[in-house]
């Protein structure tokens, strides 16, 4: 699995990725919704990650934040304040 977050779940379709997960800092429900060519980057970069890239390598197009959240499921609003 892609992320370090117990709750974290992806939801695939065709064209489109939900990524959904609880914030451990706020406990609150957030997911990432992935449409056309962030879908498949997501993919692509979920096979780098696991055969043992960095996560900016492999998701040089996503935002800090959304890598984070990936990774560990920390919301926007927390990431900011860090």
């Amino acid at each position: 699995m892609i992320s370090r977050n117990p709750n974290f779940t992806e939801l695939d379709a065709a064209d489109t990725v939900v990524l959904e997960t609880v914030c451990p800092f706020c406990g609150k429900k957030h997911k990432l919704v992935l449409k056309g060519d962030k879908t498949a980057e997501y993919k692509q970069g979920k096979v780098a990650y696991e055969a043992g890239y960095m996560i900016q390598v492999a998701f040089p197009f996503f935002t800090p934040s959304e890598r984070e959240f990936i990774l560990t499921g920390i919301c926007d609003k927390r990431w900011d304040s860090m």
